[in-house]
C-alpha cells in the first residue's frame, strides 16, 4: 500500500475511534440522566441521596470525557498528512521497534493486521521523534530503535 493511502487509512481509523468514544460517553451520560429522572425518593432517604450523587458524578465524568474527546477530534482535523522527510505532526514513522502515527493520543490502531500507535506530538515519545529522519537512532525508556522510514 502506498504511504499516502496508509496515512489516510490511519487518519480515518482515528476519526472512527474518536467518534466511537464520543458515542460511548454520550450514551453513558444519557443513561445516567435517565436513571436520575426515574429514580424516585424511597423511604431510605440516605440511599436515594447516595444513588443520586453517584449518578450525578458519573454524568459529570462523562461530560468531561466528551469534552476531552471532542478536543482530540479538533486536533485531528488540523493534522497535515503531506509526506515529509522529517517527522512532523501527521507523519507515519516505521521503525525497527514500533510504528507511530503522529497525530493525537489514541493508542494502538490495527490496520490490515499491522499495528500503529497513534500518539500526540506532545507525548514524550512524540517529542523525541519530532524532527528526526529515517536512519536515526532513538532511545526511549531504556530501549533503542532505528527509524526505518518517515512518510
Amino acid at each position: 500500500m502506498e504511504p499516502t493511502q496508509l496515512k489516510e487509512a490511519l487518519f480515518q481509523l482515528s476519526k472512527a475511534e474518536i467518534q466511537k468514544r464520543i458515542d460511548s460517553a454520550t450514551a453513558l451520560k444519557e443513561k445516567a440522566e435517565e436513571s436520575m429522572m426515574k429514580d424516585t425518593k424511597s423511604s431510605a432517604g440516605d440511599k436515594f441521596e447516595t444513588s443520586r450523587a453517584m449518578l450525578q458524578a458519573e454524568q459529570e465524568r462523562m461530560k468531561a470525557v466528551i469534552i476531552k474527546t471532542k478536543a482530540l477530534e479538533h486536533q485531528l482535523k488540523n493534522v497535515d498528512l503531506t509526506i515529509s522527510q522529517k517527522v512532523k505532526m501527521g507523519s507515519l514513522v516505521l521503525s525497527s521497534g514500533l510504528n507511530y502515527f503522529i497525530s493525537v493520543g489514541l493508542g494502538k490502531l490495527e490496520y490490515e493486521g499491522d499495528y500503529y500507535y497513534a500518539i500526540s506530538g506532545q507525548s514524550p515519545i512524540g517529542q523525541l521523534l519530532l524532527g528526526k529522519s529515517a536512519g536515526e537512532q532513538v532511545s526511549f525508556n531504556g530501549k533503542s530503535f532505528t527509524i526505518d522510514q518517515v512518510f
